[in-house]
């Protein structure tokens, strides 16, 4: 009788099934890394955005009347949403009472906070998203002057 040559069904198909295991993983990783360069790409892109258009605001002479704009940048629109308190609100409180003269007076000339808020469309929808990353959202002072 002659030795068999080759391999048996069962061994190959234990190769088939160790090599299509090893491919998925793989796949898997690439497609994990793919998202996650995406994200980490997106959320430097907002954060670089955010703090450049929070400065653009912070070094005008006045906060800006508009206080939802968009922007192009880098293939993608950019939303942006300016909040303050305003200084209506600080004389309403005034008027109110709840301020003396003097305290009035400090809080008109003192900084005035505001939030910086920032989405980006979606590529596929077009709506407006929180764009991925730690920081879509910036507390900052505007830089206004005693007249």
């Amino acid at each position: 009788m002659r030795a068999a040559r080759g391999f048996t069904l069962l061994e190959v198909l234990v190769a088939l099934a160790l090599v299509g295991g090893s491919f998925a993983v793989l796949f898997q990783v690439f497609a994990t890394n793919a998202v996650l360069t995406h994200r980490y790409r997106e959320g430097i892109a907002s954060w670089q955005l955010l703090h450049a258009e929070a400065e653009r605001v912070r070094s005008a002479w006045e906060p800006p009347e508009q206080r939802n704009w968009e922007r192009e940048w880098d293939g993608r629109r950019w939303k942006f949403e300016l909040q303050w308190r305003d200084s209506i609100e600080v004389a309403a409180q005034a008027l109110r009472g709840e301020w003396s003269a003097n305290e009035l007076k400090r809080q008109l000339l003192r900084p005035a906070p505001m939030q910086l808020r920032i989405e980006v469309a979606d590529e596929r929808s077009g709506l407006f998203r929180t764009p991925a990353g730690p920081e879509h959202v910036l507390w900052f002072h505007h830089r206004r002057s005693a007249r």
